[in-house]
């Protein structure tokens, strides 16, 4: 049985001292976006972020929640990623996606994710010039060392799916060919192994490469192409546009 723990709110200045000496990215990023860009953030340490999710952030609330205290340089992208996901909001807005249930809420936020992670570290990379080839790398060690079997219901595939295109996403932002080849090795295995997954990813990366992501606009075009395709309109739903 887990014990659930409360989060407990940590001291920006201590959460990113390490980082601020690791990196000369996230340094210059620190500097540049979060003390010009930003108010008050507040930390969290918090124990029962879900396994593989190191950081998260919360746009709505300015919040940002870390498993463990960061200090290497992958742990600086790490935090520069949720750090962006905070700006993008303040200066773009976010597709509000409302799932219909609890249960539901996972698959909403993963599509969340989706929609904007490849944009968020296409300005880390091309503005400060973090590596992402080696923080996607060690994702790639992460999810064939902690191999699961696949869900066999719908929504767990279908989030898998989601998950999967949004790797798919990231790794376009990447030139690095010794790192594409290990990608595309890890693609073969996805295939593998988690078939109903790949497939779906498959066919939402070709609706996302049609649509494009660069506009909210786009972005609600893209999850309401996936209500349809998906039979989602029970599930999740986006505001109206405004005409």
């Amino acid at each position: 049985m887990q014990i659930s723990t409360k989060p407990l709110e940590s001291d920006e200045l201590v959460v990113v001292a390490d980082l601020l000496e690791a990196s000369e990215e996230f340094e210059n990023f620190y500097n540049k976006e979060r003390k010009e860009k930003l108010d008050i953030i507040r930390w969290f340490l918090d124990l029962d972020l879900p396994e593989g999710i190191e950081a998260s952030a919360d746009v709505f609330k300015n919040f940002i929640y870390y498993k463990t205290p960061p200090e290497s340089a992958n742990d600086a992208h790490t935090i520069a990623h949720e750090i962006m996901h905070l700006i993008r909001y303040k200066e773009n807005g976010i597709l509000e996606i409302n799932p219909a249930s609890k249960t539901i809420e996972m698959l909403a936020g993963s599509l969340n994710s989706m929609l904007e992670d490849s944009i968020v570290d296409k300005i880390l990379q091309d503005k400060y010039n973090f590596n992402l080839a080696d923080a996607y790398r060690k994702t790639i060690e992460y999810v064939e060392t902690n191999f699961k079997e696949e869900s066999s219901n719908f929504v767990g595939r279908l989030r898998h799916g989601i998950n999967i295109t949004n790797k798919m996403l990231l790794w376009d932002l990447i030139t690095d060919q010794t790192a594409l080849d290990e990608w595309h090795r890890h693609l073969k295995w996805i295939e593998t192994n988690y078939p109903h997954g790949y497939k779906i990813a498959t066919e939402i990366k070709l609706v996302v490469d049609i649509i494009g992501l660069g506009t909210i606009d786009q972005q609600g075009e893209i999850v309401l192409k996936l209500i349809d395709m998906y039979n989602l309109g029970e599930m999740i739903s986006i505001p109206e546009p405004d005409i």
